[in-house]
């Protein structure tokens, strides 16, 4: 380690360009630390080795020595290694990507496949919603599944009784790792509807807050003294929360009117505490700031903040994390290439099998023969395969002329928001209301054919069916203190079972009678 009195170095240094100076008034001073007497300087050198009150020497400071060659310590790697960064995108593009959109009911745009075409388009990994104007009904289940793609789960929080607004999810990919959920539902908060996961991504500790204010009524009763008191807590609570934070949502405030009383009191709460509001673009049709995008500004978290499409009468926007994406699920899977088995060869390999050449009379024997040879013919002629298989979201009914839709959709809407007159309006609602129309005629056309393709297989078209509803059968299990317990159970269940067969056959007059008793029911 190269450690030297600053302060010594520099009176020396100093005065040795000073004495020399008076010496050669001729020299110039660029050719002075080539010719002053370097035997002088190592016996002060060893005097200053021998101070423990030393200081680093900055680097530009030490190279000058150095070049005089007055340092006896070795020179390291300072300043040429790559520092290494912790695994983040601090400016990049790329990332967890995280999207906001206040839905207005949230059941029309899943059965037509918006929400699941959103997701596909800018590759989403966690889709906030919010006036998704669920309840908690068995009815709504379906809209609440058909917003979770292949891959993809949903927080579900259903809006209120009688509450004509509200309702908050998250829909997020599969990989993330999810440490808790929760909802303000039990809470005393009563201004504004809110629901958090905790996801944990590597070494890091992710928490989104997803928040809903209705805007007040005489039917709610709510007032908006009341949400910044209920806000403020909520904000100091999360100020001392461990790991990164983000809050989304509605929160019905029109901050971009800069001198509005409700914007200035939220800024100053909010860059009080330390937080940042990133949303800088209005978000809703009337061309105001309504939805928030709020972080510390010390994690350095949020990058790449853009407002987009307008679904409902907001637009959807979003960001990417400075958080490394987990990789995508894959599986192994098995198969066999039929196509390419040659059936020529394959019947000639059958005929000159066992199969023809050494019949057999016994039945048993004749079956095994069967079963062995044709899978020995199959293994030769296919051979069983595997391979990883990377779970994509796809969309399979997305067509040429969906594409031409959706550019026109934009198109119309690049110019409306260019002038904001209600002509180009109009426009922009017919070509998006055309292209939504088109997405989910051409998705039930593919559904349909899917259904129409299982002909008379009823089990294939029923499983189509429950797959289009996302109908998922839960397993039953009998009641069990521990798993090892029911393992146990239904290991002598069947055991039991089976010599109970044995004992019961009768063989003596050609006939068979089975009596079992079971023990083991699933309620």
């Amino acid at each position: 380690m190269r450690s030297l009195n600053f302060a010594v170095w520099t009176l020396v240094i100093l005065f040795c360009l000073a004495q020399y100076s008076l010496d050669h008034p001729t020299m110039e001073l660029s050719q002075i630390k080539y010719s002053y007497s370097r035997d002088c300087l190592l016996k002060i050198n060893e005097e200053v080795k021998q101070n423990r009150n030393l200081y680093y020497l900055p680097n530009d400071l030490f190279k000058s020595i150095c070049s005089m060659g007055l340092s006896q310590v070795k020179p390291t790697r300072r300043g040429k290694k790559e520092k290494k960064f912790p695994p983040c995108f601090s400016q990049s593009k790329t990332g967890l990507s995280m999207f906001v959109l206040n839905c207005q009911s949230a059941k029309t745009k899943s059965t037509k496949g918006i929400i699941t075409d959103l997701i596909a388009e800018h590759k989403i990994d966690i889709f906030a919603l919010t006036e998704t104007w669920f309840l908690d009904t068995e009815s709504d289940d379906f809209y609440v599944n058909s917003l979770t793609p292949a891959g993809y789960d949903i927080f579900n929080v259903p809006r209120g009784d009688g509450d004509p607004h509200g309702g908050i999810a998250i829909v997020y990919n599969k990989n993330l790792a999810i440490v808790s959920k929760s909802n303000n539902r039990d809470s005393n908060i009563k201004s504004f509807e809110s629901c958090e996961i905790v996801f944990s991504l590597g070494t890091k500790c992710f928490t989104l807050v997803v928040i809903y204010r209705p805007p007040p009524s005489s039917i709610n009763q709510l007032n908006i003294g009341m949400f910044f008191a209920e806000f403020s807590q909520v904000m100091q609570d999360y100020t001392i929360a461990k790991g990164e934070l983000v809050f989304v949502g509605d929160l019905n405030l029109h901050l971009d009117i800069a001198d509005d009383p409700n914007t200035i009191k939220f800024n100053d709460l909010t860059n009080s505490l330390g937080f940042k509001q990133f949303v800088d673009q209005p978000t809703h049709r009337d061309g105001h700031i309504l939805d928030v995008l709020i972080s510390r500004t010390m994690d350095n978290l949020v990058n790449n903040v853009r407002v987009l499409d307008m679904i409902s009468d907001h637009h959807l926007y979003g960001c990417n994390l400075n958080i490394l994406k987990p990789p995508p699920i894959s599986e192994t899977i098995t198969y066999r290439n039929y196509r390419s088995i040659d059936m020529d060869a394959y019947k000639e390999d059958i005929a000159a099998s066992e199969l023809e050449t050494a019949p057999l009379d016994n039945t048993y024997d004749l079956v095994d023969k069967y079963n062995n040879v044709l899978s020995e013919l199959l293994d030769k002629h296919a051979p069983i395969k595997t391979k990883k298989v990377v779970l994509r979201l796809r969309q399979p009914w997305f067509s040429d002329s969906l594409h031409r839709a959706k550019r026109n959709r934009r198109k119309a809407e690049r110019k409306w928001i260019a002038c904001r007159s209600p002509e180009d309006f109009l426009k922009f609602k017919k070509a998006r209301n055309s292209y939504n129309a088109e997405l989910y005629h051409s998705k039930c056309s593919f559904l349909n054919d899917k259904i129409i393709d299982c002909g008379n297989d009823f089990k294939s078209m029923f499983r189509t069916i429950n797959d289009i509803l996302q109908k998922k059968k839960p397993t039953k299990l009998p009641d069990h203190d521990s798993v090892t317990e029911l393992a146990d159970r239904f290991a002598t269940y069947f055991t039991t079972k089976i010599q109970e067969i044995r004992d019961n056959l009768n063989c003596d007059n050609g006939e068979t009678s089975v009596t079992v008793s079971s023990s083991i029911s699933c309620s």
